[in-house]
This record gives structure tokens, C-alpha cells and sequence, in this order.
């Protein structure tokens, strides 16, 4: 009787374990899921929460692509012009002697006919060189192209000054004597075929029977004034 009563107790007491054991897997299989749901909830919280984030990155990376694209136009459209006007600057320096000139050209030189010694003193002015013809060799030169043109090295721009008292000649305020030698930077075909042109200043001279020489040359030098 008494083996019954231990016997029956021992499987109460296993029966009870189970139970407990049972009800505390349970409640920590709860406790994972809730876990395991309220870390997804977060997660795709902090996920979509990124996203937005990035939406907003990649709004502000399209307007900032948009505005470096529009000062890249706007840099392009100013650079165009600063080059524009700088060379429009550097040819009204070049065309106001203010900077020295390099390049190809012609050279023409000016002296007084050998009548000049022969004649009578009243034909004499016939068979010089005057500061008109020099004023007529230079605007010619000009008009057909020329960029840059000197006298005896001396450079001519729009406040050169060449002018005549008595017999001597003056350029630029410096005393100047025949041969004359006037060097022209510029297209020097063109220069060339302009100055030959007949009518024109130096057929004059030649028909006057003064000095009259032209050459083309590849490089020519003249100074600022």
C-alpha cells in the first residue's frame, strides 16, 4: 500500500514538472516572436527611413547637377566673350602703337631723285621727298590692311604726328632725312599688290623719277612708341 501511495505521488510530481516545464517553453517561444516582430517593425521603420533620406539626397544631387550645369553654360558664354574682347583690346593696342608688333610685312623706301642735284633750285622740291608723300604711302598702307607701321623705327599710331618745317622732315617730333624707310606688318601680298597698283602713290613717285623700292619680308620688328 504504501509502494502505491510513493508510486502514485512520484507521477504526480512528474506529471507537475512537465506542466511547468511546458508552460515556460511556451512563454519563451512568445517572448522570441514578440521579439522577433518588434525587430522587424523597427528595422523596416529605419529602412524606410533611409530611403526617404536618400530620395532627398538624390533631389538635392539633381539640383545641384543643375545648377553646375548652368553656371558651366554661363561660365562658357562669359569666357567666349572675355576672349572676344581681349582680342579686341590687344588690336586696339596693336593699332595704337602701345604694344611692339612681330610679323611679315613689306618694306618700302623713299629717297629723292639724283635730279634733285642737277635741276635748278626752283625744280628742285620736285624731285624730293615731302611729308605729304610720306602721309599718302602710309594712309594707303593702312587701308589695304596694314596692322602696325614705322618710319625710320619710329612707330605710328592715332597720335603720331608728321610734319614738315622748311626742308626737313619731322616724325613723332624726331628729325628725320631721306631714305625713308617705312615698314608695314600685314597681309603682304595683298600690301604688295595694293601698293603697286598703278595710279597709285608710288607710280606718282616713280613717275617723278624719285627712289622707289618694295619688298615683302617674312619677319618684320617695330617698336611700341
Amino acid at each position: 500500500m504504501l509502494t502505491f501511495i510513493f508510486l502514485l505521488l512520484g507521477i504526480l510530481i512528474a506529471f507537475q514538472y512537465n506542466q511547468v516545464a511546458m508552460s515556460s517553453k511556451q512563454k519563451s517561444t512568445e517572448t522570441e516572436y514578440r521579439y522577433d516582430v518588434e525587430t522587424e517593425l523597427e528595422l523596416q521603420e529605419e529602412l524606410l527611413s533611409i530611403r526617404e533620406e536618400n530620395q532627398m539626397l538624390e533631389e538635392q544631387l539633381a539640383i545641384l547637377q543643375s545648377d553646375t550645369a548652368k553656371m558651366e553654360e554661363s561660365l562658357t558664354a562669359h569666357k567666349g566673350t572675355i576672349e572676344r574682347l581681349y582680342d579686341e583690346l590687344e588690336r586696339t593696342r596693336m593699332m595704337a602703337a602701345m604694344v611692339p608688333v612681330t610679323g611679315p610685312g613689306i618694306v618700302i623706301v623713299l629717297n629723292d631723285s639724283p635730279l634733285a642735284n642737277t635741276v635748278s633750285p626752283e625744280e628742285k622740291d620736285n624731285y624730293l621727298v615731302h611729308v605729304e608723300d610720306l602721309r599718302s604711302v602710309v594712309n594707303d598702307l593702312f587701308l589695304a590692311g596694314a596692322e602696325a607701321i614705322a618710319i625710320n623705327g619710329q612707330r605710328l599710331g592715332p597720335v603720331s604726328s608728321l610734319r614738315c618745317i622748311g626742308p626737313v622732315i619731322y616724325v613723332n617730333g624726331k628729325q628725320m632725312a631721306p631714305p625713308f624707310k617705312i615698314e608695314a606688318i600685314g597681309p603682304s601680298d595683298i600690301l604688295e599688290t595694293a601698293m603697286n597698283l598703278p595710279g597709285g602713290i608710288l607710280d606718282v613717285l616713280r613717275d617723278w623719277q624719285l627712289q622707289v623700292s618694295m619688298k615683302k619680308v617674312d619677319k618684320l620688328e617695330l617698336p611700341a612708341m
